[in-house]
């Protein structure tokens, strides 16, 4: 009987120890191929999803309603990824994995050459698609997506043609010309021609200005105007023998050094301040650079800017829509990629968002010729970007060509302009060594002391003075000793303390301390000196803010979820695990491992289980009848997928606390009751659990602690690679708002107010540890 019993729970523990293993390594498998299936909603809808960055303006600009009125049996979805290092990082991965992907999704023109290199099998060729014409694109818009067997994976949204926007005040007061047409003529064809037109604008410059606002802005406007810069045409890199190269970060360093340009990063909040100081009077123009110069400015400078052809046309910035080959609607998502791209409806987009549109039929459009910017007055904007657009030449892009402008810009530019190293005079003396300082706080070494009647011989008689003066010496030498070592026993133990405390003031104390001060202001990311007193405002706010109660409900459903599961099933692991079982110590470890993996490749592996079209839940679902679940787009499922990360990753790191406390239990409680005729399970309810109330209550307490604070399974989990917690909120946690507050939409003062929030629900929860240990050691 008794062999059949440690038979049955050796075959518990394997079973235990195979399910939390099961899903790392089920996760390595195979989930790719396509889905010929087609996906609806409850109306019975064709659902098309777009996996979109930034603001493309499709739904602002009503072109989604549009389609969906001309097509009724099409219902259009978006997945908005705020930035485009978040989401394009996650499309590659999606690519290479060739699952988790839209029916649509965009493409950034920096990376779409690396696209076309290296995932264009696995997207649609969109030259075959219905209603798609080559002669509906600018051709270096076309060739930038086209494959070199001639397959386009992409067609083009929008594109940056670049002008130069100039300060029409600015340069009057430098005794320039401020008519467009003059100045074109004067630096056309070659931008040393637009650096020496900077040099008599610097030569009677209004005071504290530049001409132009940064030299990575103007290398970039110089190198996005020539065909062949960083690759050539093979797809070798090139940019280090490139004579194009040399010359333009020759001609760019040199007029930085000669106080041209301003030496501030463009975009970066100290940029941002030049742009509303008017301190640079000439800046490289794409169209939405006009927008940011919109943000930033002052009311006054309406109206006082205006545009001009640059020395040669070339591009900063577009984007293109593909169409994945794994997605579930590939004709339907062609469709609507060739109608959203089309002319007409790039014209609307422009019209509504400003995006320049890259199909040339809209350049003779009214939208277009007839396009004004309340920045620069009645400057035909829409025409002299037109025109720039159509004779941009098509450039070769490699797969780093991002990389290497970076590596430009940043490291080249930055070190020829501003240097490393301090000047080298005014340096500061080096500071006497330690040794030095030593020898004189103690004098010589005892070496050089002589022993009293030893040198010469025999040692003639001394009076008896002396032998009193050595006593004394010797009695102070002691009694200092004696001080020594007390202040020594007095005070060593604050000396070995005082690292945790140190640590504990600069890490724990003082930003605990400033975030409090911090949500009584407002305070912006951009600026994080700039604060003004605004009292309990930031409180107000998000306590009126539906997206903070929505995050709070969800912080404590999927607290609910995933702390009761695992506290269960670790006592229920322990209590197996407290048996004498061979291997134990390796249980043990198989117990702790999920604590130690990382948390990004526990979310990764989960992910892809929980996937909605290739994942293995779903396949498993589908074996017993159940149809797909949406896991990370439902609002439960989603929230128990979350709960499923947490409870696999610290299960085992709460058996081991459980098992802790149920190996110090004394032995003979167990004895007596089984002497009494208590069974196993009686022992367990009436021995084992009475014992553990401290530990299950701290457990509890912990567990609580950790689920209100839980971000990184939900940011990891989300499709959208956001802090939003899904496309709707659905897992947005409070530690993902706070997140989504601060460092997405840079309201650190509102961000400060939720943490201080969650700093209080805390002190909440630990008032009432505090109230039931108390009631539980005066029961016991």
């Amino acid at each position: 009987m008794r062999a059949r019993i440690r038979t049955a729970r050796k075959a518990m523990v394997l079973a235990a120890v195979a399910s939390l293993g099961a899903g790392l390594l089920a996760g390595c498998a195979d989930d790719g191929g396509g889905n010929d299936g087609s996906s609806g909603d409850a109306d019975g809808k064709t659902v098309i999803k777009l996996g979109l960055f930034g603001t493309f303006g499709f739904k602002e600009a009503g072109l989604f309603a549009e389609y969906e009125k001309l097509n009724p049996k099409i219902k259009i979805e978006e997945n908005v990824t705020q930035r485009n290092e978040n989401y394009y990082p996650a499309l590659v991965n999606h690519l290479t994995t060739n699952a988790g992907l839209m029916d649509i999704q965009a493409v950034e023109v920096a990376n779409i050459a690396e696209v076309v290199a290296t995932q264009a099998d696995k997207l649609d060729d969109l030259s075959k698609a219905p209603g798609v014409k080559p002669d509906n694109w600018l051709d270096w818009k076309w060739q930038q997506a086209t494959t070199q067997d001639g397959r386009t994976i992409g067609l083009g949204t929008d594109v940056g043609p670049v002008a130069i926007c100039y300060r029409k005040d600015l340069f009057e007061k430098a005794g320039l010309p401020t008519d467009r047409e003059e100045l074109a003529k004067r630096w056309a064809g070659d931008w040393k021609k637009l650096v020496e037109v900077g040099q008599e604008y610097q030569k009677n410059a209004p005071e504290g200005t530049t001409f132009m606002d940064t030299p990575g802005g103007l290398m970039s406007a110089i190198l996005g105007s020539e065909k062949v810069r960083f690759y050539d045409e093979s797809g070798k890199v090139i940019y280090k023998d490139n004579p194009v190269v040399k010359e333009s970060f020759m001609l760019t360093a040199k007029a930085a050094q000669d106080g041209l340009v301003g030496s501030l990063p463009q975009f970066q909040p100290d940029w941002n301040s030049s742009v509303a100081n008017s301190k640079f009077a000439a800046i490289a123009c794409p169209p939405w650079m006009l927008g940011t110069l919109k943000e930033h400015s002052k009311p006054e400078a309406k109206g006082k800017w205006d545009v001009a052809v640059a020395p040669k046309s070339g591009n900063w910035g577009g984007a293109f829509l593909t169409v994945p080959k794994s997605g579930k609607n590939v004709k339907e998502a062609q469709k609507l990629a060739a109608w959203l791209t089309a002319p007409e409806q790039q014209a609307k987009l422009f019209k509504v968002q400003g995006n320049f549109p890259s199909a040339p039929a809209t350049y003779t459009t009214p939208e277009v010729t007839g396009a004004t910017n309340e920045m620069t007055g009645d400057a035909p904007i829409g025409k002299i970007f037109a025109e720039a657009a159509k004779t941009t030449p098509v450039q070769v892009i490699g797969a780093k060509d991002q990389v290497i402008g970076s590596s430009l810009n940043d490291n080249g530019l930055v070190l020829v302009t501003k240097g490393t190293s301090p000047p080298r005079r005014g340096r500061r003396p080096s500071r006497p060594s330690t040794t030095s300082w030593r020898s004189d706080r103690y004098g010589h070494p005892a070496r050089h002391r002589r022993a009293p009647g030893k040198e010469g011989g025999a040692a003639p008689a001394r009076p008896r003075p002396d032998a009193l003066t050595a006593d004394a010496d010797a009695a102070k030498k002691r009694a200092r000793l004696s001080r020594r070592w007390q202040r020594d026993v007095r005070f060593s133990p604050y000396a070995f303390v005082s690292p945790f405390f140190l640590l504990f003031v600069a890490f724990g104390l003082f930003p605990l301390v400033y975030t409090g001060w911090a949500s009584l202001h407002q305070v912006e990311l951009t600026a994080p000196t700039d604060m003004s007193w605004v009292g309990l405002r930031n409180y107000a706010r998000i306590f009126d803010d539906d997206f903070f109660w929505n995050a709070a409900k969800n912080t404590l459903t999927i607290g609910i979820i995933s702390t009761v599961p695992q506290l269960l099933m670790a006592m229920g692991i322990a209590h197996i695990l407290n048996y004498k079982l061979r291997g134990s110590t390796f249980y043990r470890v198989v117990m702790l491992a999920p604590y130690a993996t990382s948390i990004a490749a526990a979310a990764l592996v989960f992910a892809l289980l929980f996937g909605r079209d290739y994942g293995m839940i779903n396949w498993i679902l589908h074996q017993v009848g159940i149809d797909a679940i949406d896991w990370q787009n439902d609002k439960w499922p989603s929230q128990i997928a979350v709960s499923t990360i947490i409870i696999w990753r610290w299960t085992g790191y709460n058996a081991l606390i459980y098992l802790a406390a149920m190996q110090a239990i004394p032995q003979d409680l167990y004895e007596s009751a089984a002497l009494d005729g208590a069974s196993r399970w009686q022992q367990f309810f009436h021995v084992t659990l009475p014992s553990l109330r401290p530990t299950i209550l701290f457990t509890c307490v912990v567990s609580t602690i950790g689920a209100s604070q839980v971000f990184g399974e939900p940011l990891l989990f989300d499709a959208t690679k956001g802090a939003s917690g899904g496309a709707e909120h659905q897992f947005q946690t409070l530690g993902l708002y706070l997140y989504e507050q601060g460092w997405v939409n840079q309201h650190l003062g509102r961000a400060s107010a939720i943490a201080w929030s969650m700093f209080l629900i805390l002190i909440v929860v630990g008032i009432v540890n505090y109230v039931i240990s108390r009631r539980l050691r005066a029961s016991h």
